[in-house]
């Protein structure tokens, strides 16, 4: 614990503009007289907020920001006694932003150093709420303390003080907290298992901490509760009840199970302007059904018409935009994850204009760039020539619009840095998301090819090449992203081939995204393969039961629709709702054995409707 309290303070005031004070003695007890961001170094804000500091012990900052401003990236302006602290977004290692998105979202210690004592002087503390219009707040009031070593102690809490720190006090299913190692895993793939048996799907290791699950339709229709897959693309051999085991069985390991909505097939008939079945989208049943399988979000694979060369045509580059923003009309950034599969060359000017690619002047990945570099990249290669090398492809730039309009409600852009041409410089389509994620906030995953590329001219992905790329990512690319998070995605796990193996690339990619020298992490990922799953994540309903909910109970005795609060149960995803004392809770993150209890204004359990049987 203690080293995610040095980290936070890090994060807070290790970079500082050089005519703000950066030092500050935390036993000085410097009280805080202003919290606030301004508008013109934070996305969304058209005027600065304040924070309204409350005379609590300890004391907390509420900030209410408006609608639609990413919480996830923002830059605070710190005003104590004596002076001011603003963090900078600086350079390579240095340049931060703050997540405000969890419940308890942060604390606040004045102070001077890396290895500074803490003491217990409450006035030296302050939580910070932040949290948009319409949302409610998530404030924590807890008791704390700190030891004789500086260790926080959230009292009442339990054992596990340790462990809630690190995942940011409150876990609620969705931070992005380490490099991404992302694979596709696709459902028509997996074997039969029946309860507590091992699978495919079950026995992904944890060195692979996203899965997107391939594919939903993108009409898909779910029923809440019904846990009936056969309407939506899902191709598992088993049914809905099964498929929550294994889903179950990955978030206790910590992965996050994501659902792909899309892909090459699903979208056949959807190309310009078509009034395709395809686009008869049921949100809301996406929402459901994700609710009730515990997923953490949706990834929205987009390749109309089976293709990707027609993606910056105005009314695909509107499609994409559309996903985006009706889901996150009824799944809220901080609670639900947002995903994209753009191609790699989304990015990258193109040679204009539509459909011809997207070019975008400010980008330094340009079409001008790409014209510069010669060769591969040479100009007689960019318009129409066959083969069509990077910045050659129609679909260039295609994603550039869309980031631009909803780039900061997405939280994960896995591009497909696969299938384009003969270019061997895979890494400047890294480099080219990195400058938009560095303006909007998202993280960015680099999309890597297991056997073969369907197109031609052929990259062949080896052991080599994805630790190298993988180091480019950890060390921040040309825009300097070191520490964001960014890592390596893979189409995809199971693929067959004789030399190469998407274990061993996912396990090199995530050693070396933590820092583990290439020939190491090489070494290392030679021995990777699944983890066999031993059972954990079963589900106690039974098979049939059309019920709202999901988290089941040891009787199968519902109320009001729902099971019973149980002492023994994990209930690992938000929203988890049960009953207990005539009422139906809904918990706000993670949490074992702590009951409902309306004394407990600010506890996990919220009530969300009363059930007087």
């Amino acid at each position: 614990m203690k080293n995610f309290f040095l980290c936070t303070m890090l994060l807070l005031f290790v970079s500082c503009r050089e005519e703000i004070d950066q030092h500050v003695n935390a036993n000085d007890g410097k009280q805080i007289i202003s919290f606030k961001f301004l508008a013109e170094e934070n996305v969304g804000l058209n005027e600065d907020v304040d924070g309204k500091i409350s005379d609590s012990s300890p004391p907390y900052i509420e900030l209410v920001m408006p609608k639609g401003v990413p919480l996830d990236k923002l830059k605070p302006l710190i005003e104590y006694e004596g002076g001011r602290i603003q963090p900078d977004l600086g350079q390579g290692k240095d340049r931060r932003f703050f997540d405000f998105t969890r419940g308890l979202l942060t604390f606040v210690v004045i102070n001077d150093e890396e290895n500074s004592a803490y003491d217990e002087k409450e006035s030296a503390f302050y939580y910070v709420d932040v949290y948009t219009t319409g949302q409610e707040s998530n404030m924590v009031q807890d008791d704390i303390t700190v030891d004789e070593d500086g260790n926080l102690d959230i009292l009442g809490s339990g054992d596990e003080d340790t462990n809630i720190i690190v995942d940011g006090l409150v876990n609620s299913g969705i931070e992005i907290l380490e490099p991404i190692t992302l694979a596709y895993f696709p459902s028509w793939s997996e074997n039969w298992a029946g309860e507590g048996g091992n699978s495919k799907f079950r026995s992904i290791p944890s060195y692979v901490n996203v899965v997107f699950l391939s594919f939903a339709k993108p009409n898909m229709r779910y029923e809440k509760g019904s846990y009936d897959i056969s309407a939506t693309g899902i191709q598992t051999p088993y049914g809905g009840f099964a498929l929550l085991e294994s889903i179950n069985a990955l978030n206790n390991k910590g992965i996050k199970v994501i659902l792909s909505v899309g892909g090459e097939t699903y979208w056949g008939g959807a190309l310009s302007g078509a009034s395709a079945a395809c686009y008869d989208i049921n949100y809301q049943g996406i929402k459901d059904f994700l609710d009730d399988f515990n997923i953490s979000g949706v990834d929205w694979d987009y390749e109309p018409g089976g293709f990707i060369s027609i993606l910056s045509e105005e009314f695909h580059v509107n499609k994409f935009i559309e996903f985006v923003t009706k889901t996150r009309e009824i799944m809220p950034k901080g609670e639900y994850l947002v995903a994209c599969a753009p191609s790699g060359v989304g990015a990258l000017g193109g040679a204009g204009p539509q459909p011809n690619g997207i070019d975008d002047s400010s980008s330094p990945y340009n079409n001008d760039y790409g014209k510069s570099l010669g060769g591969i990249f040479s100009p007689a290669t960019v318009v129409g020539a066959s083969p069509a090398t990077l910045f050659g492809f129609a679909s260039s730039g295609h994603f550039i619009p869309v980031m631009k309009e909803v780039g900061s409600q997405i939280d994960i852009v896995a591009y497909q840095g696969y299938n384009v041409g003969g270019s061997s410089d895979r890494k400047v389509m890294y480099d080219a998301y990195a400058y938009y994620a560095n303006i909007y906030g998202f993280v960015v995953v680099a999309g890597t090819h297991v056997a073969t590329e369907p197109w031609g001219p052929y990259y062949y992905f080896d052991n080599n090449k994805i630790a190298d790329l993988s180091e480019y990512i950890y060390n921040g690319g040309s825009q300097n992203r070191q520490g964001m998070n960014d890592g390596i995605m893979i189409w995809e796990l199971l693929a067959p081939d004789p030399n190469n193996n998407g274990y061993e690339f996912m396990k090199i990619a995530h050693e070396v995204l933590k820092g583990t020298s290439k020939a190491s992490a090489i070494s290392i990922g030679m021995t990777a393969g699944p983890e066999e799953y031993t059972g954990g994540g079963e589900v106690s309903v039974s098979e049939g039961d059309s019920s709202e909910g999901g988290e089941g109970s040891s009787s199968g005795e519902l109320y009001c629709g729902y099971p019973k609060w149980d002492a023994n149960k994990i209930y690992s995803t938000r929203g988890s709702k049960v009953y207990l004392d005539g009422k139906i809770w809904s918990n706000e993150w993670w949490t074992q054995d702590e009951a409902p209890d309306v004394s407990k204004a600010y506890g996990v359990w919220r009530i969300v409707d009363d059930c007087n049987l």
